[in-house]
């Protein structure tokens, strides 16, 4: 399946689509560039809206791989609260010592 032509150089065939904002570029070079000129971060966003029509067998996995993570993560932060504010706490020292 052809993407169609690059957006960024409109000289060669896209190879890859950003998965932020599905622009189609044919090169590492025209992907790079088309993250500056746009502004685009290139990453998906996680948490955008998708109607019901539009739902497939791919965005749903990406959605429950979403949950899943976040769900890891609440755990592991009710799991280790102490450990995260003692890290934190010797980071700070740390810093503040060779601040002196």
């Amino acid at each position: 399946k052809k993407l169609g032509v690059c957006n960024n150089c409109s000289l060669h065939d896209g190879k890859y689509r950003c998965p932020r904002c599905n622009a189609i570029s044919c090169s590492l070079k025209c992907c790079n560039e088309h993250k500056i000129k746009k502004d685009c971060s290139g990453t998906r966003d996680k948490i955008e809206f998708l109607p019901l029509g539009q739902m497939n067998d791919i965005s749903l996995q990406k959605d429950m791989k979403f949950l899943l993570d976040l769900s890891s993560k609440i755990d592991l932060s009710k799991r280790e609260p102490l450990l995260h504010q003692y890290q934190d706490r010797d980071t700070n020292d740390r810093f503040k010592s060779l601040c002196s």
